[in-house]
């Protein structure tokens, strides 16, 4: 229980847990508590924070215990003011349940909080169920008084009520509280009795909605009754954001005067009979509000999934009825259905949804999941929508049948009609017959193609063909003897062999059986709607490999997106315009001796004629048409020509160009330079070159979709499309193959279904695997395309070669497969179906024109020319010794792409490696090349030219938080980056293709952008800049830069940007690996466009990302110049290291760097430990090989340095607790090479999480920091040391170059001098100073001798010197090095040892053994020490006579240290991919099942998605789950592991307290030896692990095994620790005692109360402060009697205490009556010392007429006599009654006096006294004892339990013992009148109402009840209104009127009034927020304001004095029906 505390200014701290940035002066970590009257005031975050996990954490985990769901205590009566954040905070889920961890939802209540003056919200709760807000005051906030995230449970569960919120007193000018109440984003909650004031500006709102919404979120329903608005406050009732945010009930008309009506924002939707636009309810004018009358029901619908995804998603939908529209958006951020739509519409409406698409991606939606919500019973909506084609049937919900009739609003939920005629289906959603009277509606929606059991199909017969040819001009070949008529289905049948021997043939559906072949003896145009090849026989022959058609053959395909589809299967939707090939399709035509070439020269605007550069001359002819690539950054500037003629290699057009198209170089090999040599791969091959290509279209064979009467077909985008497939009906198999070759496709792919599922590509092979083996499309072309050109899913071994592509949707060539060739073609032009929007780019899409996935490729010779997005997906080859095939060997080689938006991106293997080589890139807007991947990646013998990042090469996984370590590399060999071309082009803007994420025209171009090794992979999608991580950074990485040329990074000033060879991303707030470079070239580069390292933002310094300092990433970012060709060093090491010293602040500085000597006593000035700042420099401001040093350049941003070694050393907390400790900064000292030390400070990673709305406050404690090699450092932490590090000194075996063995001597101080235990790679390396003994045992004497040098020793060499308490350790090599603190106990031992013995410490040892019984192997010696120390040299100097020598013996308790330790688990580089990441390749993974739409409904998507405020997102909802499962078990792991060492360290410290114990009773007797003092240092404590926290939303999911999630964090509880020492305490000294005495003698007592202490002494006399370890000793007290009475007096209370600090106090001792002749015996345990009081003293009863008092009268329930039979009587009951009130009243019983009982019914009174009459204060005061004592007996709350039976107090009364007048009988209610007057406010009145309500305590909610009868209401708990709820009947006594002025002053005492504090004044703090500094007199007692105004009550403060209690003279008692009432009149007013 917490009773009337105050805090003040509570401040966070940023080197403890990271949930201690965000203090609360209350934090709360169970529910189950009291707090009442207290005060929070001045917290940096909050004043009262619930923080509730779902299970404890740390020691106390048990899965029993469920904080979020436990029942709730008391909260009453608080003050929460002028705190940082939140006056109250609920965080992160709380939904309190009847038996904690399960049962129904049951009330928590929270009373009479006054909030005000804090710096967001007055409250907030996130996530909560039924919790209760009652008789809250609340005022002054920032933003709103409540806000509420989210609502759960049943209506009427979570509610707030009776309460009062102001926008600004009297006291706040100018900063009025924008908003009352914030209401959820998400389900239900009810507001009762709220009354708004002074909410008189139209800029404020009494009511906002969606707490923590994203743009077009929200949509729920929230209720309302008796709302109050008083002034202009009913003229500013509400703003909304947009259409649709929420629908705001009015119950009984006081919200908007309707009762049963609506308010909410104002949409096309709203029936105009019904609703009124308001403006109370438009203060936002662009979005306003509306009143509807109770005729209309508004209900919530949301859906997503909606199919085709890849067509669909971002596509806005128009919803519409016979009276109104609206426009409903796609957006990503949706609460109940992510990535889709949500929109509140009236009920008993039809509603049409229609999306938003061009003609050109006109598909309908063939599924979705949806919802509506909260669904009264017998109301229902029917949804309308229209669509191209008929299915099979439609299914809803679980229904499938059609119900044959137009729908009404009586039909049962789910129905469904299709009208075959319009295509209009209409389907209902009804709460009919549902048993809830609310209801959410979960349904699937889809169009199902194919019956349930599977599509028909008619039987295919095999077998021969015939012998004879038939002829299709020949009646007599046709089964009816007449020609098929023009329009007719004509089936060419199994045997037949038919030529098709006329000009022209129009058929409507032409199915191929048998083998139909044109005859090449004419040309032949034949038209079809369908065209089916089927079967083993079936084959249509236009051509053959062996005799290619030579005549011109034209297949016409006709139809349009109304045409119905046909379907062969689920799987297998040929459509219409099509040809289905599941048989075989042979087109081979012509072919053109040249398919594609390039430019030998430019072709500008307005030219005519192309020169070509190839060495055979085309076959091109006139009126055939070409297509020639764009040259710049616009891949629309792609043109159509037509030949006119060719004449040699040079073609004339019809047309002059509409565009330039420019000839450029990269190099020619002839420029001078370094690198320039011919061993370079760009200068063999003679230069690189930009020529833009020039392609062949028309073929003599030609597939075209026909133009369509109704729509221009590129507006319509419908062509024409060939499906060549695999499926399977029962036994028979379908199988389609085709050989294609020199065929043209015009205008042929079907716009908008681009999903795999139905892919209507130009050429598609689906699901054919090895049975499509053998298919080619080659030669051929593509005019036109609208959809992907050519693609391969689940098909192995195609072939795709030589073929000219102009323009896709989405990607061009797609391989999704095995084995397959891609080689030789020219793609030009590949369009994006992006749709973003500025506001949401999450619908952008980024299709290739070569997008391959899967292995085992051939990628050759082809080239991406105008992507709007990339050129190559590709994931890369099998890596060959570490690096990228050869182009001897390679797969993919000599593969280019230019005139986009990225080049490559490297999507990568699930092996160790990945490698590209032979490519080229130039002119990509964003990234030449991009990779994140999770392999090694290599890249050898390319070209990038810049057009903002050449390489940005990235790599993610394994995973830092697990402490997985992967040493992954990036390698660029042999290869040109090229700044800019000869004829680079400028702009002055970016181009209209490119997404809001790309580089701006003014970025700067960087040849190499330094690389990020994280945790996940980057977002590549449109929601920010690829390049920005999102993840931890890992442990290891490295990027290697070989024998790289680098050419024209000059000034660009021409072009408005910079030019930079390498540089930092600046986006990357984290660690960014080393890079390597050796071998480099520069040409035409320019010394200062060399490097450029940006400094960290300083943005990032917030409390949601690095807290307090800045990000270390950019401030350790490293180029290591190998042989110092980059940095132009002469031929010597060079590096460029960062200006880490920006932003340095010395006052960071570690505490305990500040101090010298062993003891740290001495504090040093910060300047005299630091002597130079930042990275280490050496000889700083020197750029001379020969004195090693640095030159600050201020073009780079950084420093060049010569001759210092740089490194990247990783330092790495391993413990448990590494993500919510905070142990930085961290300082790393040192570096000296012979010019001073270097002192770097380093903060640690970004916290990267997002928690219900908010950062997750969790930080890795990984350090990347840069040393130089061969010098010394020394290591600082801020907080405590990890107990176990990890140290990596990365790649210094790394470089080419390199000598082995280069490290760093490191030097860690500690706070306990306890054992280290070293290990490398797992094994275990002992000490320097480990000698080896005769016996076989170590010992670890100290020394300096031991210090390993680095020079000669080994990585790992280490020497803990223990009085210095630091560990010395040497890291060589790439290798990890483990630190350890184990938990053994180091005990130094003084002893006396007699000069003519011999001292053998080996005996001692065993017979410390044997005394303590415990093995002798869990002691050792350590060291012996024969000689004084400082530890106790004073002690044995007063003590030794001169026949001993003092000898210090160290000893350590606890197990030897393990040979090895393990180490962790790093997954394989395939287990480290991510979902959607495009590095997993299934090649099934596109063949579906035949088996019908799953029916189950899903549970709706939950919000577990965030944004920062700059638009950052986070990982996906599977992702975070899969993440959460697989830290949930290893959890788990780790807590059974912190429980084992628990045990360990407890058994250890248990030992040490055995010995503690013998030595201080003086048990203990050593051989040869006197034990004269000892130092202990106990165990340290094992870091607690860190429970996962589930995603929100997902708590009661299962694992994928099925379990419940957290049923499977169920590891052994651990035992609590024994001792927990830690800081200056670690080491802890004991003094052997030698008696006890009385400290102070007890005087003659008035009260039965005895104050008095013992004690315990050494031989000076002085206390002995530490007695026992793990079980300090204790002391008894007894009563000895001098006196002669029959029943000698009693010790009663607490007679045994614990010594704290050398003391025992005794503060609970009681005499249980008056006695005289008294004394106080005293036994110290285990010691046996005894003390006596020196004196006698006597007890008298108290006179209770000196001192205040109020004497209480009870009467309970039962008789006397029934009283009387239990035991111990009438006194028996006394003393229980006395029990129980000192117990729940928490008061000594001897303020409780005057116990007595009358006769007849069970009468007592009882007389409670101000405070005890000697001893310490008691709290609390006697005004608020009683006044909680009289809510308890209101709340039925005070039984007494006497023998068999339990007694109720059914009415008290408090009073003196001659004047009790008042009477209480249970659950009394109040009202009070208030008339508000000009001056102030004058009490009219007070009238009290009793009201005799049933002692069940339910609380009847008459307004709600009488709309919504049949809900189930909860009953509130036992418990009566406090009387602050001035109700009667739950209906509130009006409030006539009221000043419009009202003046908080009048309902807080004086000294909480805001803002300024009285006699205070008022500070800005550094985080923005008022703290109050106290005046000089701040102790001085205070008159308080009050005032009786039922809106405005006094609450209960902390202060002794803060009440009228201070007018009442003594004797008197404080009668709360009598009391008289002061209201202070402001100044200048009347009252």
């Amino acid at each position: 229980r917490y009773i009337r505390n105050l805090g003040l200014v509570t401040r966070g701290s940023s080197s403890l847990l990271n949930t201690d940035q965000l203090p609360a002066t209350f934090w709360i970590t169970n529910p189950n508590n009291t707090f009442i009257g207290n005060a929070a005031a001045g917290s940096r975050a909050y004043g009262f924070w619930y923080d509730l996990d779902p299970h404890p954490v740390g020691p106390s985990y048990t899965p029993s215990v469920c904080p979020n769901q436990t029942p709730f205590g008391e909260f009453r009566d608080n003050v929460a003011h002028t705190n940082a954040e939140f006056g109250l905070r609920i965080w992160e889920t709380y939904t309190p349940k009847e038996f904690g961890c399960s049962g129904d939802d049951v009330e928590a209540i929270l009373y009479n909080l006054v909030s005000y003056s804090n710096g967001i919200h007055g409250v907030e709760l996130s996530v909560v169920g039924h919790v209760k807000l009652v008789g809250f005051k609340i005022a002054d906030n920032r933003d709103d008084g409540i806000a509420i995230q989210e609502g759960h449970g049943k209506w009427g569960g979570p509610m707030i009520k009776d309460m009062l919120i102001i926008s600004h007193t009297l006291a706040n000018q100018g900063n009025p509280q924008i908003g009352g109440i914030r209401t959820p984003n998400h389900r239900l909650f009810t507001f009762s009795n709220i009354t708004f004031a002074r909410f008189d500006d139209p800029t404020l709102s009494c009511l906002r909605a969606c707490s923590h919404c994203k743009v077009r979120q929200g949509g729920f329903q929230y209720w309302f009754e008796k709302i109050k608005y008083l002034g202009n406050s009913s003229m500013h009732r509400a703003a909304f954001q947009w259409e649709h945010e929420v629908l705001f009930k009015d119950m009984d008309g006081t919200l908007a005067g309707v009762p049963g009506g609506w308010v909410t924002p104002t949409n096309g939707l709203l029936p105009a009979e019904y609703c009124q636009q308001r403006p109370e309810y438009s203060l936002n004018a662009a979005v306003p509000g509306s009143v509807c009358t109770s005729d209309v029901q508004l209900l919530r619908l949301a859906w997503n999934r909606a199919e085709p995804l890849e067509t669909l998603e971002g596509r806005d939908v128009v919803v519409s009825h016979k009276n109104g529209s609206t426009l409903i958006p796609w957006r990503h951020y949706r609460l109940t259905h992510m990535d889709g739509y949500m929109l509140t519409l009236p009920s008993h409406h039809v509603h049409n949804l229609s999306y938003v698409l061009p003609p050109s991606k006109d598909v309908d939606n063939t599924a979705y999941r949806a919802g509506l919500y909260n669904v009264p019973i017998d109301e229902s909506v029917i949804i309308q929508t229209y669509y191209h084609t008929a299915p099979d049937h439609f299914l809803v919900g679980s229904n499938r049948k059609d119900i044959g009739r137009d729908l009404q609003f009586s039909d049962n939920h789910t129905s469904w009609h299709f009208d075959n005629e319009t295509l209009q289906l209409q389907y209902i959603l009804s709460a009919k017959g549902q048993t809830a009277n609310l209801s959410d509606l979960l349904y699937p929606f889809s169009k199902e193609p194919c019956p349930v059991g599977g599509c028909p199909s008619s039987p295919i017969g095999g077998g021969s063909y015939e012998s004879r040819w038939r002829r299709w001009s020949v009646a007599a070949d046709w089964p009816d003897n007449r020609v098929p008529l023009s329009g007719a289905n004509v089936t060419i049948q199994s045997p037949w062999k038919m030529y098709v021997d006329v000009a022209e043939v129009n058929v409507e559906k032409l199915e191929i059986q048998g083998k139909l072949q044109f005859e090449d003896t004419l040309d032949i145009v034949f038209n079809a709607t369908w065209i089916l090849i089927i079967g083993t026989n079936g084959r249509l022959v236009v051509g053959e490999e062996q005799s290619s058609f030579t005549h011109r053959a034209t297949i016409y395909l006709k139809g349009n997106r109304r045409t119905p589809d046909l379907i062969q299967s689920r799987s297998m939707i040929v459509g219409s315009k099509a040809i289905g090939v599941f048989g075989e399709l042979h087109l081979i035509g012509s072919r053109h001796k040249v398919m594609w070439t390039r430019l030998s020269q430019s072709a500008m605007a307005g030219d005519t004629e192309l020169h070509l550069e190839t060495s055979t001359p085309v076959d091109w002819k006139p009126g055939e048409e070409i297509v020639l690539a764009p040259s710049g950054y616009i891949p629309s500037e792609a043109e159509i020509c037509t030949v006119q003629s060719v004449s040699s290699k040079v073609v004339t057009l019809q047309m002059p160009l509409q565009h330039d198209h420019v000839v450029d170089k990269f190099l020619n090999g002839t420029e001078v330079g370094t690198g320039n040599d011919a061993s370079r791969w760009w200068h063999r091959n003679g230069g690189i070159r930009l020529a833009p290509e020039v392609g062949i279209l028309s073929h003599n064979i030609r597939i075209i979709g026909e133009e369509d009467i109704y729509n221009s077909i590129s507006v319509d985008e419908f062509g024409c499309r060939v499906l060549v497939g695999y499926y399977r009906r029962g036994r028979a198999e379908y199988t389609g193959k085709a050989y294609i070759d020199s065929v043209q496709f015009k205008h042929c792919g079907q716009g908008g279904f681009f999903s795999r599922r139905d892919p209507r590509y130009v050429v598609a092979f689906k699901n054919g695997l090895d049975a499509s083996a053998g298919s080619y499309v080659k030669h051929s072309s593509v005019h036109t395309g609208f959809n992907t050109a050519f693609g391969t899913l689940a098909s192995n071994f195609i072939e795709i070669s030589d073929n000219v592509v102009y323009r896709s949707v989405d990607s061009m060539f797609r391989i999704s497969s095995i084995n397959c060739t891609v080689r030789n073609n020219l793609g030009v032009l590949t369009r994006s179906i992006q749709v973003a929007r500025p506001s949401d780019n999450h619908a952008v899409d980024f299709p290739a024109t070569y997008e391959i996935k899967g292995t085992g490729h051939t990628v050759k010779g082809n080239v991406a020319a105008g992507s709007e997005r990339v050129g190559f997906y590709f994931p890369g080859e099998s890596c060959d010794n570490d690096a990228a095939p050869d182009s001897a060997t390679a797969k993919f080689w000599d593969n280019s792409a230019h005139s986009g938006l990225i080049g490559l991106v490297i999507t990568g293997l699930n092996e160790q490696c990945s490698g590209v080589g032979g490519f080229v890139t130039v002119r990509q807007w964003d990234y030449g090349m991009f990779s994140s991947t999770s392999s090694r990646l290599a890249v050898r013998e390319s070209a990038v030219g810049v057009g903002h990042t050449g390489f940005c090469l990235n790599i993610f996984g394994p995973d830092p938080v697990k402490h997985q370590l992967d040493y992954k590399w990036i390698k660029i060999d042999d290869s040109l980056v090229v700044g800019a071309t000869e004829k680079e082009p400028c702009f002055t803007s970016k181009p209209a293709h490119c997404p809001g994420v790309s580089a701006a025209a003014g970025d700067p171009k960087l040849g190499i952008m330094m690389a990020t090794f994280a945790k996940r992979k980057s977002k590549m999608d449109g929601t920010q800049p690829w390049h920005k991580p999102k993840s931890y950074p890992t442990i290891a990485g490295e990027v290697r830069v070989s024998s790289v040329t680098f050419a024209r990074f000059m000034d660009y000033s021409r072009c408005g940007h910079e030019s930079y060879v390498i540089a930092n991303n600046k986006l990357s707030p984290d660690a960014m690996h080393p890079n390597y470079v050796e071998g480099t070239g520069l040409i035409d580069v320019d010394t200062d466009k060399i490097a450029h390292l940006y400094p960290p933002n300083p943005k990032w310094i917030v409390q949601e990302d690095c807290v307090d300092m800045d990000c270390d990433g950019p401030k350790h970012s490293m180029v290591h110049d190998v042989d110092g060709k980059l940095v132009k060093t002469s031929g010597t090491r060079g590096s460029i290291i960062p200006e880490a010293e920006i932003r340095f602040d010395i006052s960071r500085l570690p505490e305990a760097m500040l101090y010298s000597g062993s003891d740290l006593t001495t504090r040093l000035h910060s300047d005299a430990v630091v002597d130079k700042r930042g990275i280490a420099r050496g000889n700083d401001g020197n750029f001379d090989a020969a004195s090693p040093g640095c030159v600050f350049m201020a073009g780079w941003n950084a420093y060049r340095c010569s001759g210092l070694n740089h490194h990247m050393l990783v330092i790495e907390s391993m413990d448990a607790d590494s993500e919510v400790r905070r142990v930085s900064p961290i300082a790393l000292h040192g570096g000296d090479t012979g010019f001073g030390t270097y002192t770097d400070l380093m903060n640690g990673p970004m916290d990267h999480g997002w928690c219900t709305y908010y950062t997750c406050l969790k930080r890795l404690s990984t350090f990347f920091s840069i040393v130089a090699a061969g010098t010394d450092y020394q290591l600082w932490f801020t907080g405590s040391n990890p107990g176990h590090l990890r140290f990596h000194l990365l790649n210094t075996n790394g470089g080419p170059s390199d000598a082995p063995g280069e490290g760093i001597r490191l030097s860690i101080w500690y706070k306990n001098p306890q054992r280290k235990d070293v290990y490398k790679k797992g094994i275990y390396l002992e000490a320097e100073n480990a000698i080896l003994q005769p016996n076989g045992k170590v010992r670890r004497p100290s020394g300096h001798q031991y210090i390993p040098t680095l020079s000669s020793s080994h990585s790992g060499a280490n020497y803990f010197d223990r009085d210095n308490q630091t560990l010395h350790l040497v890291i060589k090599g790439s290798e990890p090095i483990e630190v350890t603190t184990p938990p053994v106990v180091q005990v130094s031992m003084d002893l006396a040892v007699n000069l003519d013995d011999f001292f053998d410490p080996d005996t001692i040892v065993r017979n410390l053994a044997f005394v303590l019984g415990i093995p002798e192997s869990t002691i050792r010696v350590v060291d012996v020490i024969a000689e004084d120390t400082p530890l106790s040299a004073r002690r044995r100097r007063e003590l030794l006579a001169q026949t001993t020598q003092p000898v210090t013996m160290v000893l350590e308790f606890g197990d030897e240290p393990a040979s090895n330790i393990s180490q962790p688990e790093t997954p394989s580089v395939s287990e480290q991919t991510e979902d959607g990441g495009g590095t997993v390749f299934d090649p099934l993974a596109d063949i579906e099942s035949e088996n019908v739409t799953d029916t189950t409904v899903e549970p709706p998507t939950s919000p577990t998605s965030n944004i920062t405020a700059a638009g950052e997102s986070v990982p996906t909802q599977d992702q975070l789950l899969k993440e959460f499962e697989q830290e949930s078990q290893q959890y788990t792991a780790n807590l059974q592991q912190y429980s084992t060492t628990v045990q360990e360290t407890n058994l250890v410290n248990s030992y040490a307290n055995m010995l503690i114990e013998k030595v201080q009773t003086g048990e203990l007797q050593l051989e040869n030896a006197t034990v004269t003092g000892m130092a202990v240092a106990p165990a340290p404590p094992p870091a607690e692990p860190v429970k996962p926290v589930a995603p929100p939303g997902f708590e009661n999911l299962t694992t994928s095994s099925g379990e419940p999630i957290y049923s499977s964090i169920d590891a052994p509880t651990a035992a609590p620790l024994l001792v927990d020492v830690e800081g200056n305490d670690s080491q802890l000294l004991f003094v052997i005692p030698t008696g006890a005495a009385v400290s102070n003698e007890p005087p003659d007592v008035s009260g039965h109360l005895v104050f008095v202490s013992v004690v315990v002494v050494d031989a000076n006399g002085d206390p002995v402060e530490n007695l026992g370890l793990t079980h300090p000793w204790q002391c008894d007290a007894s009563l000895i009697y001098g006196g002669n009475d029959v029943e000698p007096p009693l010790l009663e209370g607490t007679t045994t205490v614990p010594f704290v600090d050398g003391y025992a106090t005794f503060t609970r001792l009681r005499v249980n009556k008056a006695a005289t002749n008294l004394r106080l015996q005293f036994v110290v345990v285990p010691s046996g010392f005894t003390a006596q009081t020196s004196t006698v003293f006597s007890v008298k009863s108290p006179d209770i007429s000196s001192t205040d008092h109020t004497t209480v009268s009870f009467s309970f329930d039962g008789s006397l006599e029934i009283v009387a039979a239990g035991p111990g009587g009438v006194d028996g009951f006394l003393e229980e009654l006395k029990e129980t009130l000192s117990r729940i009243l928490d008061i000594d019983e001897s303020r409780l006096v005057d116990l007595k009982a009358s006769a007849g019914s069970v009468v007592c009174t009882v007389t409670i006294l101000e405070r005890a009459s000697t001893g310490p204060p008691d709290v609390p005061t006697l005004e608020a004892t009683v006044d909680y004592l009289e809510r308890i007996i209101e709340a039925g709350r005070l039984t007494i339990s006497h023998g068999a039976y339990t007694f109720d107090v059914i009415r008290s009364s408090f009073g003196t013992d001659e004047d009790v007048t008042k009477e209480t009988d249970s659950f009394p209610a109040w009202a009070i009148a208030v008339v508000a007057v000009a001056g102030g406010l004058v009490v009219v009145g007070l009238v009290v109402l009793w009201v005799k309500l049933h002692r069940s305590g339910n609380e009847p909610k008459q307004s709600l009840k009488k709309v919504y009868p049949d809900i189930r209401w909860s009953d509130s708990p036992r418990r009566s209104r406090p009387p602050s709820s001035r109700t009667v009947d739950d209906e509130q006594v009006d409030v006539e009127t009221i000043e419009n002025d009202v003046e908080m002053s009048q309902f807080l005492p004086q000294r909480y009034t805001s803002p300024v504090i009285p006699d205070g004044s008022v500070q800005e703090t550094a985080w923005g927020a008022p703290e109050y500094v106290p005046p000089p007199d701040y102790d001085r007692d205070f008159t308080p304001v009050e005032t009786t105004t039922a809106l405005m009550e006094k609450p209960s403060l902390a202060s002794p004095r803060a009440s009228s209690r201070q007018t009442k003279p003594k004797g008197r008692s404080s009668r709360r029906d009598t009391k008289q009432v002061s209201v202070r009149p402001r100044s200048g007013s009347k009252s």
